[in-house]
């Protein structure tokens, strides 16, 4: 109600809104009753009258001719739904997630058809294709019979296996502690036996192969009418030959909304502190839009003084176990950290690998240099050739890089033309500058 601020939802529970409205029927003996009752203060019989012609107006539940296990799914999901919009503004990690969400769900998920729908959510490690369909499920998931979301199945099945993932799949939808099942076949019937008359969504959250999928929610026929089941992966490969057809894309954020995100994790608020808004920025700009890296970024930040923020320190990195370096001086870090990295160095240049601070992948290197298109842009070269393989190239390939300070070049069988010393490497880049490798 505008006045009040309350949300109403009436549920006519065999009643005819009409007899409400127009205070027919039992509603006409009742107030007649009232009216000799209150004869004294008769405003306030016109008040309730006036109440109840605004609530027959209000849009809810009709009972009549319906079922009332769908009607109290139906009453539950819209609350879920109102409570969602009252607090989703204390979610800050949340920036820029509406306009996916809305994307999802008016684009891909096609809420309340009567078909069983498969969509998949891909992307590289931090790009927020977890996050999502969080929110996604958040929001509707009371609007099904059941629901289930399985989290990080890749680590999750190195370390307890698939038949534990189905037990956890059921246990969730069935409201059960307790789920009897010896191997992942008996898991498969158990599945598709349980749930093929049932409306449920659910959502499989980093799927790294066919037979993890193939294991948790097969096929179509598994689930019953207006079933949703959304499946995240890196590999969009896996999603295509499990015949998912309806496949979303993890977008980078804006930079209004990047910026929104860093300043969250920074400085705890929406807008960054005055001295710092030319600094945020650029490591706004660095992060390329990568909601992981801006939290990294921006945690790491946080109540930092100007002098630090200049300073970028691979001390702070092992301090919270972003990276590691081991007794013999290898430096490591977590696949999510190097996807991310990798994904921010492909955006600097996405169609040509010349224009990026660094070179890695095998045919974008050997494009470079035997194309000779390298550019000033380029800083480090790591090049592994693949065993028994053999490259010609020329010294003439590095002339242009003239801000090349890392070339690693190795194989275990290194090239031929470097171990017999024909080829040379530019008089720059023996400066001390560059770490040459076998």
């Amino acid at each position: 109600m505008k006045k009040t601020g309350l949300v109403v939802l009436p549920v006519f529970h065999y009643v005819d809104p009409s007899d409400v409205r127009n205070h027919r029927g039992t509603f006409a003996e009742a107030f007649d009753k009232h009216e000799e009752s209150f004869k004294d203060n008769m405003r306030n019989i016109e008040t309730w009258k006036a109440a109840l012609t605004k609530v027959a107006d209000l849009a809810g539940w009709d009972l009549k001719d319906k079922y009332e296990s769908k009607v109290i799914q139906e009453i539950i999901g819209r609350i879920c739904t109102e409570l969602y919009h009252k607090f989703s503004s204390v979610y800050e990690n949340l920036v820029g997630m509406d306009s996916c969400v809305e994307e999802m769900l008016g684009s891909y998920l096609g809420e309340g058809l009567g078909d069983v729908r498969f969509v998949g959510i891909c992307g590289m490690g931090g790009m927020g294709k977890t996050t999502l369909p969080q929110e996604i499920y958040r929001r509707i998931s009371g609007n099904f019979e059941a629901s289930s979301f399985i989290a990080n199945i890749r680590e999750e099945t190195k370390n307890q296996g698939l038949v534990s993932l189905q037990k956890q799949l059921l246990s969730m939808i069935l409201m059960e502690s307790e789920i009897k099942i010896w191997n992942v076949y008996e898991g498969i019937d158990v599945i598709r036996n349980t749930l093929h008359n049932k409306k449920v969504f659910i959502v499989l959250d980093d799927v790294d192969g066919e037979q993890k999928l193939g294991a948790l929610a097969g096929k179509y026929d598994w689930f019953g009418a207006g079933s949703r089941i959304i499946v995240t992966s890196r590999d969009s490969q896996i999603l295509i030959s499990c015949g998912v057809k309806d496949i979303y894309t993890s977008k980078g954020l804006s930079d209004n909304d990047a910026l929104k995100l860093f300043t969250w994790k920074a400085f705890h608020k929406p807008h960054p502190e005055e001295n710092f808004v030319t600094l945020s920025k650029d490591f706004v700009n660095y992060a390329k839009g990568l909601p992981l890296a801006l939290k990294v970024l921006g945690s790491l930040l946080f109540d930092k003084k100007m002098d630090e923020w200049k300073n970028y320190n691979i001390g702070v990195l092992i301090k919270k176990s972003l990276i590691t370096i081991n007794e013999n001086g290898a430096l490591g870090m977590h696949d999510l950290l190097q996807d991310m990295g990798q994904e921010i160095i492909r955006r600097e240049s996405p169609r040509e690998p010349s224009g990026r601070s660094r070179l890695w992948i095998y045919e974008d290197v050997i494009r470079v240099l035997k194309n000779n298109t390298g550019t000033e842009a380029v800083e480090g070269i790591m090049l592994k050739f693949p065993i028994q393989k053999m490259e010609h190239l020329r010294a003439e390939a590095f002339s242009k890089m003239k801000n090349l300070r890392l070339l690693k070049i190795g194989n275990e069988k290194f090239p031929q033309d470097f171990i017999n010393g024909t080829m040379q490497l530019p008089k720059d880049l023996n400066r001390g500058k560059t770490n040459l490798l076998n």
